[in-house]
């Protein structure tokens, strides 16, 4: 086992984690995104946190997750809020 790979993807794990708490504090409320972009943004780090972790379990011998609708319906969220923020400009 690789554990230069391991804490790699631990760093990723925790910049995704700081990510997040940092959008949910520190956002200008006079920019804040609409609740669905916002929404979307985060779930998106979820998914991405949900993808490291199973990285680390399967380069430990772990069966993959199963993480394709989780990912599916997230491109489409991103695609369908990306095509109303489009439409309103």
């Amino acid at each position: 086992m690789n554990s230069g790979l391991l804490d790699n993807m631990t760093t990723a794990e925790a910049v995704l984690l700081a990510l997040k708490e940092q959008l949910a504090e520190q956002m200008d409320p006079a920019r804040r995104f609409d609740e669905e972009r916002m929404s979307t943004l985060v779930r998106g780090l979820d998914v991405m946190t949900l993808l490291v972790k199973d990285a680390g379990r399967r380069i430990q011998g772990a069966p993959p997750a199963q993480l394709d609708d989780a990912v599916q319906s997230l491109l489409e969220q991103i695609s369908r809020v990306s095509n109303v923020t489009l439409n309103q400009h």
